[in-house]
């Protein structure tokens, strides 16, 4: 294990083996709780590398329950719902806002940006 300089800008989490940092990756991503996610290679490269590692250390339920907030089996997850289903129609709704948005004034507090806010993040491994 290497260790690292404290750095103030940055959390570090040492986890110690791949099942752990996993679990860690689970635990910060139910702690944010992103409504969408959006980044290099994470539409299928990524992913796929994760839910393979997890199934195979025998974590994908566990990780499946805490991002997700509902139970499936290992099996479940790993066919419909990771591999995707033939033909498929996406369940994600969007809808516009039904009145205009209008910036917040210099100064001024953004209602939207606020209502996202959350508390402090406490991560246990």
């Amino acid at each position: 294990m290497f260790e690292t300089e404290p750095d103030p800008c940055w959390t570090t989490i040492v986890c110690g083996n791949q099942e752990n940092l996993l679990k860690a990756f689970t635990l910060c991503w139910r702690a944010f709780a992103p409504d969408i996610q959006v980044g290099f290679n994470d539409s299928d490269y990524d992913w796929r590398f994760i839910m393979e590692r997890a199934y195979h250390l025998n974590i994908l339920e566990w990780m499946w329950e805490r991002m997700t907030g509902s139970f499936k089996s290992s099996e479940e997850i790993i066919k419909w719902n990771y591999r995707g289903k033939v033909e498929a129609k996406s369940e994600n709704v969007f809808k516009m806002k039904k009145y205009p948005v209008k910036a917040p004034e210099e100064g001024e507090e953004d209602p939207e940006e606020k209502e996202y806010m959350g508390g402090p993040i406490k991560i246990k491994i």
